[in-house]
């Protein structure tokens, strides 16, 4: 049905977080069978169409282990559960849909492409919307004229306000009915460069940014020939570097802990399947690979890695993707498989081989052993490598640092954090028995900053420890 790869793919990680990162030069990803991704319960009314585009898979922050999903085929549907495969229909009704006059830009559908939270209760929506009106011309097809919207929620995704297009086609609206437009997209932040960064199709990868805290429409900027230079509202653009060798659509993009890099996947034009490539800044792309492949008249498109969230995902996570045996039926599967990436560790000490060559030359130097702590700051090299910190400087380590009482028995804890780490606190009146207090903290890189308001009796003690990816 679906070929399932291992892929060996070539990459450079230029980007830095505590300190210079190594060059991984290949890595691998291993797909598990895939399996039917049911329906919700109460059930989606667009299931049968999803998904549409990319997948929003995202905390709901009112509830812990509780997770937010948006269906999206016509219109928007959310829903919660502790996992993809357990969602249940929250609220009953559409979210988002089709505007109500055949002038609208999005009179034959809106739905949401990409969703991100900005505030406890405030999310910010990224759809696509599709122009069916062709006056003079019947449109049995429902072919469309396609952009790219905005719109917000203050009330945790329940509903929503349009707030207008910020990405349009430099081409013109055609009179006679014509597939095109500027749209299939997925909107990240990159908190690295304190921008929103939007993947978008015209026919290829194409890129737009706003450095705006709010990403209006008007504050994009299109990337042109070497520079964001042109405007989101009918600017020009050309293709991402790296990605125009395989023209496609809906792309879906999340930042790889376990790689440190950004990964892309998308669906090509001439019905191979799902392609991927990597980036160090979101903007410069290795050459595309396979990543699912078909054979007509299969089908495999919009494809979404899910991991912690749609955006950030670890060395294990899921492939979630539409898949029709038979494109010419129109009946389409919701799928899904597990998915790892694999970087060369040969002496399977749970250190990659690249990290050991950058930090020490060799992975058999006796400094490089995961155990061996060169530096002598009280971390062995698999601590380092696992916390992102530097193997050869002390004062590179993971550590509380400058913990102070707070007032009414409370108590301040900071450390230095890096980009993409999630951490555990801990306390213990004894060194023994350690309990929890705090967990899933996510970076504030450079430093996090905790105060503890638990009473702990007695004199206590505290760690932080680091996920491993």
């Amino acid at each position: 049905m679906v070929s399932r790869l291992a892929l060996a793919l070539a990459l450079f990680l230029t980007g830095s977080l505590a300190s210079a990162q190594p060059v991984y030069t290949n890595f691998t990803i291993q797909l598990g069978p895939t399996s039917l991704v049911p329906n919700a319960n109460p059930s989606i009314p667009t299931y049968p169409y999803f998904p549409d585009g990319h997948v929003t898979f995202m905390p709901d922050n009112a509830t812990n282990n509780v997770y937010q999903m948006y269906w999206a085929g016509g219109t928007s549907y959310r829903s919660l559960g502790t996992n993809v495969s357990l969602e249940a229909l929250n609220p009953g009704t559409a979210l988002i849909g089709a505007g109500l006059s055949a002038t609208d830009f999005d009179n034959g559908g809106a739905w949401l492409m990409s969703v991100c939270r900005t505030s406890p209760s405030n999310l910010s929506g990224f759809y696509h919307g599709e122009d069916w009106n062709w006056p003079g011309y019947s449109n049995p097809g429902n072919i469309a004229w396609k952009s790219m919207a905005y719109c917000t929620s203050t009330n945790n995704g329940k509903t929503w306000t349009k707030a207008g297009q910020f990405l349009t086609s430099s081409t013109p609206k055609p009179v006679v009915p014509t597939w095109g437009g500027t749209a299939d997209a997925c909107v990240v932040y990159d908190q690295a460069n304190a921008r929103w960064v939007c993947l978008f199709s015209e026919d290829s990868i194409c890129m737009a940014v706003s450095t705006n805290a709010v990403p209006l429409p008007g504050t994009w900027k299109k990337y042109y020939n070497g520079s964001f230079s042109t405007p989101g509202l009918g600017g020009l653009d050309t293709p991402v570097p790296g990605l125009g060798t395989v023209p496609g659509a809906n792309p879906s993009v999340h930042f790889n802990t376990y790689l440190q890099r950004w990964v892309i996947i998308w669906e090509d034009w001439n019905g191979v399947g799902l392609y991927l490539s990597t980036s160090a800044d979101l903007l410069n792309w290795t050459a595309p690979v396979v990543l699912v492949s078909v054979v007509s008249p299969q089908q495999a498109w919009y494809g979404t890695i899910i991991g912690r969230t749609d955006v950030e995902a670890s060395r294990n996570g899921m492939l979630y993707y539409a898949y029709w045996p038979n494109v010419n039926s129109g009946l389409r599967q919701f799928l899904g498989a597990t998915l790892q990436f694999n970087l060369p560790d040969t002496l399977g000490d749970g250190v990659p081989d690249a990290w050991k060559i950058y930090y020490f030359g060799s992975i058999h130097a006796a400094s490089a052993a995961a155990s061996a702590d060169p530096d002598g700051d009280g971390q062995n090299n698999l601590s380092e490598y696992l916390a992102g910190t530097n193997p050869t400087n002390s004062s590179s380590l993971l550590q509380l640092q400058n913990i102070q009482p707070a007032g009414n028995g409370s108590m301040a804890l900071n450390w230095q954090s890096v980009a993409h780490k999630y951490y555990t606190l801990e306390t213990s009146t004894n060194l023994v028995n350690w309990m929890p207090i705090a967990q899933n903290l996510p970076a504030t890189s450079p430093l996090n900053q905790y105060t503890n308001f638990a009473s702990v009796p007695g004199t206590s003690f505290y760690r932080v420890s680091v996920a491993p990816y």
